[in-house]
């Protein structure tokens, strides 16, 4: 996070983004950049001066004293950026300066181009250098449009008690030879005391600006104006205007606003013992007095900075008090002189020491940069809601392995699937507009957004995801749509290529949670659930039932209003409201007792500053009786103030402020209403997923000195019985529509918490590292291997061609049965002959490296968040095996949840002990079954679901946990496949970056096989021992040893390597399909379930099979290559987290009653 600067002054760019230029405490200038859609944080700082001062001061001592930036003010969408800084060494100032920088293009920000402007004020024949002390107080910059005007000031006594000041403008005739050329101030003013800012009376010659100051000598104040120059003689002095405050008032601060209309005029505002002050461009005349337009006697005292800005008829003057409180007020230009046409000011933020703002023209929002009590933020008002949002700053992190940052946020998934086919569409364009001018991260991406839209584009699983942070219970409403090809006016609501929008409503949820606490009861029933599973009442002791019941009554109004505005705002959605004008002397009309007289009508986000600001206040939900419009009310101090509830973004914030009367921190509020994710249930369930990988990896490990004899034997198996598929027709399927074998989103209630952990793992497998080392390759144990992948490359390469172009090119329009024909017709003798001889070769490589491969799984991994999150958990270091557990255990859990009531894997209860203390793969696969097995089975004929209790059953869930571990195994391998590419791609590739890539892709591998280990654990297909049973086995452990050996040979320099291993991997894809295909047919049964599974293995053999035409082919055509790979394999894991789902909904008579599948050989 960007800590507290020296100085800082706001800007922005063409595009509606932040420029923050300030001086670091180490006495550097920079500029701290806002990037939308570039990187994760969204914040990048640039330095302006450290090149300079290494070059021009290379003895080093040299640091920024202070700067000035400024930017054209007035119409116009491009508006110069001029620059000047003052560094100071040797204990002299040196001015430096750089005009007309581009608002569109930052490179300038990158390599700043200075000129040097040294101190030459030319006396009556000649130029005078600059003193020995010469220290420059402060710099101004005109944001006219017709010239540059830089004004410096000088103490004219730095020894002095108090120093004066003398004033210089700098005149540019000689662009490469600034001019230094002395004002008469035209009064005296101490140093410490002044204040001054470049405007232009109206009516002066074009390019001349003049200077308002205000200050003190001694006990005399003065307030006065004075063009820069005299226009008709220079080398006489300009004529100056004294202005007046009524009463004699002293000023405390002043402000000049250029005027929207062009003409670089400047109206003028005062700031006096609690009355602002107007001064209009063609009211400045010498001995012109001010005009009151507010007063606060308070909030208005004591002012020490004022800034003022018009922007599309609209003036906004800010100010920090002598409180530290921030607040502003606002005024169409038409109405200025009354003061009932100001809005009512109110405290937005307490304790700021420093502020900095700005009129966001792209969006017309409040904009402001402060110093508060936690740090530097930036705070934004929408107009189209009232509502403020704040920010920190956030900056890459110095060490990735420092802990996270945790914070509140709504986090919203966006997928996208193919009209046609119901795929998860990926690299799709989406354009999204939003309610609030805010920013959010988008896909692991910062972007500011706002009702002008962004675009961006979907992930490799179909999906955009939106986390945004909220200190209350206010989130922004999206609107989402396919993006046309070209852009189409903003009223358009459908367009040519693109899509209608679809409206989303992250908040929904927690209000809907909120609405339901209507009742004393209800009330006294909520609880706050910890991480650590420990719940507290949310109502604390001693709060009376007539105050719940108040509370009560006030969430039913809320509730109440939120359906009438939700359905005024669906006839016209993401319609915002331009904020009324408030008046003081026209508020609303409230029929209830206690609320009568008159209120100040406020925007509703500035009341709620207000009362965040801790101000003792009563509130209520109330409708105006003549208007019919719902508003919040509270009272603070004997005094009324109002604020429309119009938007359903107003009704969530006010949420939090119902539950001021039982003195409920926002934070409880939050806690009280947030998803609960359980997370002591997703231990328990990490730790079962976690039990089966490392009790697998276990028996794979025992099991590979007899694996190449299983390996031979189901080979022969298949080639004795080969004749039997020959010319297969599968019957049976008739009525399986085209498009069966489509992989759909898994879409349910809480998507997006459930997909928590697979969010982070995407948005840190990048940065993701681990201290410990894997073993040097050892090239030669792959000579043999290598020969045989050259034998057996010609028959794969041609096998995988006409697999691509009979069956995964067609593969979603094609009937279930077409597919499982074409395959057996190309899946022949010589294909497995050839698979059976590199997978023999195999085991003989691999002998080297077993002992290394439960090691391998335990090796330590830091990856932002995820890391930081399992240490808070469980107080442990993060594994390699533990990051897929956990991720994986998130959406089984949460689906679990939804899907049955309860965890699937209730904590204590036997069944997860005995498969928590299983010390075999056996014991664990049998854990669920050893009292089901001895109870009574559901009666013949019941319709109704699984009966609780029964073997089927929780071989479902099994099924349902692992099916999510191999869902998320996919995306594992997917997303480091990718992040691997990225890193090979690179000048310098980060070798043990590779090393953890190639490791995660081979958990991930585990993990997405997790259904295949071990058939008898999901459904009853017949004697594992069959040999198409076994086969399946065998080739699933033929894939692990090959992913376990890759990781060894990650960084080879070999060429011969990567194809060796994709040829082995077309060779397991391929082969893989006898198994897939046959083991459901030799059943001679088909549920739904088994079914759907077996299109998921047809996807997973075909996405293996293409690794080798992957390998051979050239751009473009390997990255298309590529992406149907990762597409295919994706489609497997979504199918295998939704099977079991179909699976649990199967009713009994279609658990008893499968349809049989008939087989006829022969024929054509």
């Amino acid at each position: 996070i960007l800590q507290p600067q020296k100085a800082f002054q706001a800007l922005q760019t063409q595009a509606g983004l932040s420029l923050l230029f300030a001086i670091s405490t180490g006495g550097e200038l920079n500029v701290v950049v806002e990037e939308s859609g570039k990187t994760q944080h969204g914040w990048a700082v640039r330095s302006l001066s450290s090149a300079l001062i290494s070059k021009s001061f290379p003895d080093g001592g040299a640091t920024v004293r202070t700067f000035a930036v400024s930017q054209a003010a007035g119409k116009g969408s491009r508006r110069e950026i001029h620059v000047a800084m003052v560094v100071e060494a040797a204990g002299s100032s040196h001015l430096y300066l750089s005009l007309r920088n581009s608002d569109s293009d930052l490179s300038w920000t990158q390599d700043m181009p200075w000129v040097a402007a040294p101190f030459n004020a030319a006396g009556a024949r000649r130029a005078a250098g600059a003193p020995s002390s010469f220290h420059i107080a402060g710099v101004m910059l005109t944001k006219a449009t017709d010239g540059e005007m830089i004004v410096a000031d000088v103490t004219r006594n730095p020894a002095a008690a108090r120093p004066l000041l003398q004033r210089y403008w700098i005149d540019l005739s000689s662009p490469g030879a600034p001019l230094w050329v002395k004002h008469a101030l035209g009064a005296d003013f101490e140093a410490s005391t002044y204040q001054s800012c470049l405007g232009r009376r109206a009516n002066e010659p074009a390019g001349v600006d003049g200077i308002y100051t205000m200050g003190k000598v001694g006990d005399g104040s003065q307030l006065i104006y004075r063009p820069i120059y005299n226009v008709f003689d220079p080398a006489a002095p300009p004529l100056v205007s004294r202005l007046r405050l009524p009463g004699g008032l002293v000023p405390e601060a002043i402000a000049a606003a250029h005027r929207f209309k062009g003409d670089n005029a400047t109206d003028l505002y005062v700031m006096a013992k609690g009355s602002l002050f107007y001064f209009a461009a063609d009211a400045q005349q010498d001995e012109a007095t001010g005009v009151a337009v507010a007063e606060h006697p308070s909030l208005l005292a004591g002012v020490r900075k004022l800034f003022a800005a018009e922007e599309a008829g609209e003036v906004t003057v800010w100010g920090l008090n002598g409180s530290d409180e921030v607040f502003y007020l606002s005024c169409h230009t038409t109405g200025i002189l009354d003061q009932s046409a100001w809005s009512v000011p109110l405290p937005i933020y307490t304790g700021v020491d420093a502020m900095s703002p700005y009129m966001d023209r792209r969006h017309c929002a409040n904009t402001f940069f402060a110093h508060t009590g936690s740090g530097l933020i930036k705070a934004t008002k929408t107009p189209a809601t009232g509502l403020w949002t704040r920010r920190h700053l956030h900056l890459p992190a110095k060490e990735l392995t420092q802990d996270a940052r945790e914070f509140k946020s709504f986090t919203t998934e966006v997928t996208v699937t193919s009209k046609d086919t119901g795929e998860v569409a990926a690299g799709v364009e989406v354009e999204l507009t939003a309610t609030t001018v805010t920013s959010v991260s988008i896909n692991h991406l910062y972007y500011a957004v706002g009702p002008q839209p962004v675009r961006v584009k979907t992930d490799s699983q179909g999906t955009v995801t939106i986390v945004e942070q909220t200190h209350d219970l206010v989130a922004t409403r999206f609107s989402a749509a396919i993006a046309p090809a070209v852009a189409a006016p903003p009223a358009s609501r459908r367009r040519p290529g693109g899509s209608a929008p679809v409206e989303i409503r992250p908040m929904a949820a927690a209000f809907q949670r909120n609405a339901a606490l209507n009742t004393v009861d209800k009330l006294k029933g909520a609880k706050v659930q910890e991480m650590d599973g420990s719940e507290q009442p949310f109502v604390p002791a001693g709060i009376s039932d007539d105050t719940l019941d108040q509370v009560a009554k006030l969430n039913g109004k809320l509730n109440t209003a939120s359906q009438e505005v939700s359905e005024r705002q669906s006839a016209a959605p993401m319609q915002g409201r331009r904020l009324a004008r408030t008046r003081t002397h026209s508020g609303p009309c409230f029929a209830e007792a206690h609320l009568q007289g008159s209120a100040f009508l406020c925007d509703i986000g500035d009341l709620f500053r207000y009362l965040a600001s801790g101000i003792e206040a009563m509130v209520d939900i109330v409708m105006d009786a003549a208007e019919k419009v719902w508003h919040f009310v509270a009272n603070i101090g004997g005094k009324l103030f109002a604020a429309v509830l119009d938007t359903l973004e107003a009704i969530g914030s006010a949420v939090v402020w119902v539950y001021n009367e039982i003195k409920a921190a926002i934070e409880w509020v939050i806690k009280m209403l947030e998803f609960l994710f359980g997370w002591q249930d997703i231990l328990v369930t990490h730790r079962v997923i976690k039990k089966f990988i490392m009790l697998t990896a276990a028996d794979f490990t025992k099991s590979i000195p007899e694996a190449k004899a299983a390996l031979k034997h189901a080979c022969d198996g298949f080639k004795t019985n080969i004749d039997q598929f020959t010319g297969l027709k599968v019957k049976g399927l008739d009525q399986t529509p085209a498009g069966a074998n489509k992989s759909k989103a898994i879409h349910h209630k809480d998507s997006a918490p459930g997909n928590t952990g697979a969010h982070h793992f995407k948005g840190g497998a990048r940065q993701a590292s681990s201290p410990d080392k894997v073993p040097g390759k050892h090239p030669s144990l792959l000579d043999a291997l290598g020969d045989l992948a050259k034998k057996e490359g010609d028959t794969l390469s041609r096998a995988a061609d006409e697999m691509k172009t009979q069956v995964i090119d067609p593969f979603t329009s094609l009937p279930l049965t077409i597919v499982m024909e074409r395959i057996i017709g190309i899946v022949g003798e010589a294909l497995v002959d050839s698979m059976e001889n590199m997978a023999l070769e195999l085991f003989d490589v691999v002998a080297p490296f077993v002992d290394q491969l439960l090691g391998t799984l335990d090796r330590p991994l830091d990856i932002p968040v995820l890391t930081w999150l399992y240490k808070q958990l469980t107080g442990e270091q993060l594994s390699v095996l533990d990051l897929l557990c956990l991720v994986a255990a998130i959406p089984a859990t949460v689906g679990g949840k939804i899907a049955l009531g309860h965890a699937p894997f209730p904590k204590g209860s036997s069944v997860t002990e005995r498969m928590l203390n299983a010390e075999t793969i056996r014991d664990w696969n049998n854990a669920p079954f050893a009292e089901t097995r001895r109870s009574a089975v559901a009666p013949p004929g019941s319709e109704a679901g699984l009966r609780a209790g029964s073997e089927d059953r929780d071989k479902a869930m099994q099924a349902l946990a692992l099916g999510f571990g191999a869902l998320l195994g996919t995306l594992f391998e997917s997303v480091a496949t990718v992040v691997q590419a990225e890193i090979r791609d690179e000048p310098v590739p980060d070798e043990d970056a590779l090393v953890v890539m190639q490791t995660l892709k081979w958990i991930g591998s585990m993990a997405a096989s997790a259904p295949s280990l071990s058939p008898n654990m999901f459904d009853d297909m017949g004697d594992s021992s069959k040999w198409y049973s076994s086969m399946g086995k065998i080739l699933t452990t033929v894939g692990k040893v090959q992913g376990f050996v890759q990781i060894f040979y990650t960084n080879t320099d070999s060429e011969v390597v990567p194809w060796v291993f994709a040829t082995l991997s077309t060779s397991r894809g391929v082969a893989g399909l006898v198994p897939t295909i046959v083991r459901p047919i030799m059943g001679g049964q088909l549920r739904a379930h088994v079914v759907i599974k077996t299109i998921g293995g047809i996807a997973s053999c075909l996405g293996g099979a293409l690794s080798l035409p992957q390998q051979t082919a050239v751009p473009p055509e390997e990255q298309t290559l590529a992406a149907a790979g990762i597409a295919l394999e994706l489609s497997y894991g979504v199918i295998m987290a939704g099977y079991p789902l179909v699976w649990l909904a199967e009713p009994g008579d279609a658990r008893r009653k499968a349809s049989a599948l008939a087989i006829r050989r022969g024929g054509s």
